[in-house]
């Protein structure tokens, strides 16, 4: 089968990323260690006061998860004073190893897209957080979530997107695998996935390689917060590494392909989870799932959530996801 995922690459690097990453990488893995402690429930957000300035911000719950709604400040009003209905709808989940909440650059992101992409509304999702929350707690919620959210957005006639970054890459390619396994689930229309976490036994040799170049995490790091996710027990059958509700590598994804759910991704190569999110795009390809893969060599993990200071390579990448969703 030829394969039907199409991949850009990029090699250019600018003497401003250099910089970057060499002013990050004495500071690894602290980059990557949760800065708070998690607690049992949906973390309740605060929109940052420019992201307010841009969007407008709408909370709410549904089973019990707190969720945002961003819109456009410009939006059409309906009658009663509310936003137009929008013709697309983004769930969003953010990454941080399963623990930290979304970040200002997050928030500034996804304000971003949110005013660049014609009738589009992004939802953030504020999913319950390892420690105190591992994803044999999570994932369950999740899932209920996922039908409820489907069945709204299919009752406003909205198209429908899963994006997530790092961690929240990985939640997006499990949740929609695992919930596409029942007949009755409704399918999005694509995920995009950025620099996801794919396969969480980790396994591969080369991460060992890629790790002397990343300026943010090292091969200890990545496994610390895995383990965070599974509750310290990686070796067991239930909600362990090796269980296709946590590790995309291992689950199957012959239903997106029936559904004709595309898989969109951007990765960096001087990223460690790189290795196996190339591998992952492989399969998906050979397998004839569609989707568009931006690979940047020399890139870092998540290198467009620092478009907000203004990175050429940043600034690019988002353009290519605004050109990707756009399609």
């Amino acid at each position: 089968m030829a394969n039907t995922i199409t991949v850009t690459r990029r090699v250019d690097k600018t003497v401003k990323m250099r910089l970057l990453q060499l002013l990050l990488k004495p500071f690894r893995p602290r980059l990557a260690t949760a800065r708070k402690k998690s607690f049992p429930g949906s973390p309740q957000l605060a929109a940052p006061r420019a992201v307010r300035k841009r969007c407008n911000v709408t909370e709410r719950q549904v089973n019990d998860i707190w969720i945002y709604d961003l819109t456009p400040r410009s939006t059409n009003k309906s009658d009663d004073g509310s936003p137009s209905p929008s013709k697309r709808r983004i769930y969003y989940f953010s990454g941080g190893g399963w623990q930290q909440p979304p970040s200002g650059g997050h928030w500034k992101v996804l304000a971003e897209l949110t005013n660049r992409l014609s009738d589009t509304t992004i939802t953030i999702v504020s999913y319950p957080l390892a420690p105190k929350c591992p994803a044999s707690v999570t994932m369950p919620l999740l899932r209920t979530l996922y039908d409820s959210l489907m069945k709204e957005s299919e009752s406003q006639g909205e198209h429908v997107v899963f994006m997530g970054d790092s961690s929240g890459g990985n939640i997006i390619l499990c949740l929609v695998a695992w919930a596409l396994q029942s007949p009755e689930a409704r399918a999005p229309s694509a995920l995009m996935c950025i620099c996801p976490t794919t396969d969480l036994r980790h396994l591969d040799e080369r991460i060992v390689d890629v790790a002397k170049k990343d300026p943010i995490f090292t091969a200890q790091s990545i496994e610390g917060t895995a383990n965070a996710w599974v509750g310290g027990d990686k070796d067991r059958k239930e909600w362990g590494l090796s269980d296709a509700r946590v590790s995309p590598a291992l689950a199957s994804f012959e239903e997106l392909k029936r559904r004709n759910v595309k898989i969109h991704g951007v990765i960096g190569t001087w990223d460690v989870l790189s290795v196996e999110a190339i591998a992952f795009r492989d399969r998906c390809s050979a397998q004839g799932i569609e989707g568009e893969w931006l690979e940047w060599e020399g890139q870092m993990h998540c290198f467009p959530l620092v478009f907000p200071y203004g990175f050429k390579e940043s600034t690019e990448s988002v353009d290519w996801i605004v050109r990707t969703l756009g399609q």
